[in-house]
């Protein structure tokens, strides 16, 4: 072998070594093979307000658990409420298009006994012609006050969802992992404010050996185990498309049933059965 081709060697070899290592350390019995990852929260958000302002309550605590759609902060809204409040008086307001309605019924009889004057050769041309241009008036007021009536109640859902934006409401049933701020202080937009973190179940990454990897399917079973030795039964829920070159690896998630709340984050130890393996294969 040249120098040339003992440096590939050498490269592969290092490559399947390194993937050996990020795929955890694997171990094999004689029914299953057995891998390291980090149990993760099956969602992790970090959430903020979209615009600048002071916080005027935080009704979550830390390690609470909170409902999906459950407000979790908010900001001072008094100035946002108070333009609600007007908002709402316009869009409830149908006075000008029952005026300009009035206003049209109106003229329509006017324009009715014009044409019957007319007829009888007791009103002009001119006052007929005038008496139809007004109705024509009239009815485009009233089109224009249903518009202005249309766009006074968008401004009450515009008012309503900048109320919306001054609270933060929970995207999921989980927990409150950190809050970043308190009552009283002043945030701009997009700071940290709240962690939230779903832990049950969990998931995990598992980077595998490709020929592992590729025994595997989503709804496949797989053994859990944590650092205190409890044991739970997984899934497989997602399986790579595409491998890692370099260390010829394939990731696979696995879903972790959690009831017990076990803290996430920490190492667990995950168990393909050779079985299941096996039938992968087929």
């Amino acid at each position: 072998m040249n120098l040339h081709g003992y440096s590939r060697y050498l490269v592969a070899a290092l490559s399947l070594a390194l993937g050996v290592l990020a795929a955890g350390t694997a171990s094999r019995g004689e029914n299953s093979a057995a891998y390291t990852a980090i149990a993760l929260p099956w969602r992790d958000v970090t959430l903020g307000f979209v615009q600048p302002g002071k916080i005027s309550a935080m009704p979550a605590d830390l390690g609470q658990m909170v409902a999906r759609g459950q407000v979790i902060a908010r900001q001072d809204d008094s100035k946002a409420k108070l333009a609600l409040q007007m908002t709402a008086l316009k869009a409830d307001n149908k006075l000008d298009v029952q005026a300009a309605a009035a206003e049209l019924a109106d003229q329509k009889v006017k324009l009715k006994r014009v044409r019957w004057a007319a007829a009888r050769r007791a009103a002009t041309a001119f006052e007929l012609q005038r008496a139809k241009l007004k109705c024509t008036i009239d009815r485009l007021s009233l089109k224009l006050a249903h518009i202005k009536h249309a766009g006074a109640q968008l401004q009450y859902q515009l008012a309503q969802l900048e109320v919306r934006r001054r609270s933060i409401q929970a995207p999921f049933a989980g927990l409150v992992e950190k809050r970043y701020v308190h009552v009283g202080e002043g945030v701009q937009a997009f700071d940290k404010v709240i962690r939230l973190v779903r832990i049950n179940p969990l998931k995990a990454f598992v980077p595998l050996p490709l020929a592992v990897g590729m025994t595997l399917h989503s709804g496949m079973k797989a053994k859990v185990r944590f650092p205190d030795g409890t044991q739970t039964t997984g899934m497989v829920t997602w399986v790579a498309g595409v491998a890692d070159p370099a260390s010829q690896t394939l990731q696979v998630r696995v879903k972790i049933p959690n009831p017990r709340h076990e803290p996430a984050d920490q190492q667990v130890r995950i168990m393909f059965s050779s079985e299941a393996m096996a039938s992968g294969r087929r």
